[in-house]
C-alpha cells in the first residue's frame, strides 16, 4: 500500500515527466520551424531541470528504501536474538523446576509442604501463603 508521501513523490515525477515531454515537443517543433538555439535554450534548460528533479526524486526513494531495508534487517536480527534468549530462559526454567522437584523428593516433602515451599521460593510471606491456602 502506497503511503501518502509515496503518492506525492510519484505524482511529482509524473508531473515533471509530462511537463518535460510537452516542452520537448515544443522544442522539436521550434527546431523544425528553423528557430535559432537562442529561442529555445530556456526550454532545453527546463527539460534538463525536470529530468534532474526526476532523478533526484528516484534517488531519494531508493535511498529511503535502502534505509528501510537496513532497519528491517536489524529488526529481524533483534527478533531472532529475543527468540533465542526466550528459548534459553524457558529451558533454564524447566531445568530449575526439575532440580527443585528432585530436591523436594530427596527431602520427602508432602504435596502440601511442596506447595508451601514453592510459594516461599516465589517470595510470599507465611501470612500470604496461609491466606492463599485458606489455612490458619
Amino acid at each position: 500500500m502506497l503511503r501518502m508521501m509515496d503518492k506525492n513523490i510519484l505524482l511529482n515525477i509524473l508531473f515533471l515527466f509530462i511537463t518535460s515531454t510537452f516542452v520537448a515537443l515544443a522544442v522539436m517543433t521550434e527546431i523544425q520551424e528553423g528557430l535559432t538555439m537562442q529561442h529555445y535554450l530556456h526550454d532545453v534548460v527546463l527539460i534538463t531541470d525536470c529530468f534532474g528533479w526526476i532523478g533526484a526524486q528516484i534517488y531519494l526513494i531508493l535511498r529511503r528504501d535502502k534505509k528501510l531495508s537496513m532497519i528491517l534487517n536489524s529488526l529481524k536480527r533483534v527478533e531472532d536474538e529475543r527468540d533465542f534468549y526466550l528459548n534459553k530462559v524457558s529451558h533454564f526454567k524447566a531445568q530449575f523446576n526439575d532440580l527443585i522437584d528432585e530436591q523436594f523428593k530427596l527431602w520427602g516433602l508432602s504435596i502440601g509442604e511442596r506447595d508451601v515451599a514453592i510459594l516461599l521460593i516465589k517470595g510470599l510471606t507465611m501470612k500470604e501463603i496461609a491466606d492463599l491456602r485458606q489455612t490458619a
